[in-house]
Order: C-alpha cells, then sequence, then structure tokens
C-alpha cells in the first residue's frame, strides 16, 4: 500500500512542473552543446573497449593503455560540463539598447 501511495506522489511531483510554468528554448549553441556531451560520452565508452582491448594485448603497464584511461577520465568531464551547459535555463543575455542610449554611444 505504502509503495503505491509513493507511486502517486511521485507522479503527482511530476506533472506538477508542466503546469503554468513555461520552459525557455534552448539557444543553437546549448543544442550543439548537448550534442557534443553524447558524442564525448561515446567517445569515453569508446576508450573504455580499448583500454579492455590493449591491455590483454599489451598488459596493464604499457604507455597506450595509459593514455586511453587519460582519454576516458577526460571525455567523461567533457561530457559533463556540455551536458549540463546543454541542459541549463539560461537568461537571456543579449545586449539590447534603447535609441536614448545608441545616440549617447555614437558622440
Amino acid at each position: 500500500m505504502a509503495h503505491l501511495a509513493c507511486l502517486a506522489y511521485s507522479s503527482v511531483l511530476i506533472q506538477l512542473p508542466a503546469r503554468g510554468i513555461q520552459v525557455k528554448q534552448t539557444s543553437t549553441a546549448q543544442k550543439v552543446s548537448f550534442i557534443i556531451a553524447i558524442i564525448s560520452y561515446l567517445a569515453a565508452i569508446g576508450c573504455v573497449v580499448g583500454v579492455f582491448y590493449y591491455e590483454s594485448e599489451l598488459g596493464g603497464d604499457h604507455p597506450v593503455v595509459a593514455s586511453f584511461g587519460a582519454a576516458v577520465v577526460f571525455f567523461i568531464g567533457v561530457g559533463i560540463v556540455l551536458h549540463v551547459i546543454g541542459r541549463v535555463n539560461l537568461p537571456n543575455l543579449s545586449m539590447k539598447f534603447s535609441n536614448e542610449q545608441q545616440d549617447r554611444s555614437d558622440d
């Protein structure tokens, strides 16, 4: 019974943000950042495969294995940062000037 109550409560929480809150559209740069984050995650997975393959072929002390291990850390870090940039709700940071301010800057 407690599980059903928890499930009902979580479904209410999931539906709450959709009501009355407008989600800002992400910019093109944010979409590109998110796509590159996904590519970075895939590259990290490929490097993990490379670590396991070359570890069995060359041994765990070989520089190639260490390089693939460092690449895993790098790609995961890049993926996390770009994922956050791609999904965060950024305010509009464009500079908007009124006609008065533009006239003053021309002097």
